[in-house]
């Protein structure tokens, strides 16, 4: 865009070198004309109109292309912000992704609960209360830590 842009300035350049020829030529011409009233200048007149035509048109390219190279600067600005914002957001979820991780672990590990176990135990004639009493506080604690599990990965 920027080639074209300096093609155009070029060329603005050269067409306003034909068109100040084309005025001195006019100029030559309208002074002959005080010398010669019969003369016919409608040629040099429409060189001159159009040399300012083309000098006008290839200064009306130049500012619409330099309009068009601001627009696409401020799309790519715009882009470019976009982009930083979005990387932004990025990181800010992995954040907010790693702390809700490492709080999840947290409440995992720091869980606290009571499970409340009911069952009735048979004891044995020959059995003491003291190994009753120990049957049944370990089969509370693995009833316990069934439901706890179970709790954990529910299926």
């Amino acid at each position: 865009m920027e080639k074209e842009l300096g093609a155009l300035r070029k060329n603005a350049i050269l067409a306003d070198a034909d068109r100040q020829s084309a005025l001195i030529e006019m100029n030559l011409k309208y002074e002959q004309v005080i010398d010669d009233p019969e003369l016919d200048i409608t040629p040099v007149i429409e060189t001159y109109a159009k040399a300012v035509r083309t000098h006008k048109a290839i200064k009306d390219a130049i500012t619409d292309k330099y309009n068009q190279w601001q627009g696409d600067l401020q799309d790519v600005e715009q882009m470019q912000i976009s982009k930083h914002s979005l990387l932004n957001t990025i990181e800010s979820l992995k954040e907010q992704l790693n702390s809700a991780r490492i709080d999840r672990l947290y409440q995992e590990f720091n869980r606290q609960e009571a499970i409340v176990v009911c069952q009735n135990i048979a004891c044995d004639r020959d059995e003491t209360l003291g190994k009753y009493s120990d049957r049944g506080k370990t089969l509370a604690k693995q009833k316990a830590s069934k439901r706890f599990l179970d709790n954990l990965n529910p299926v």
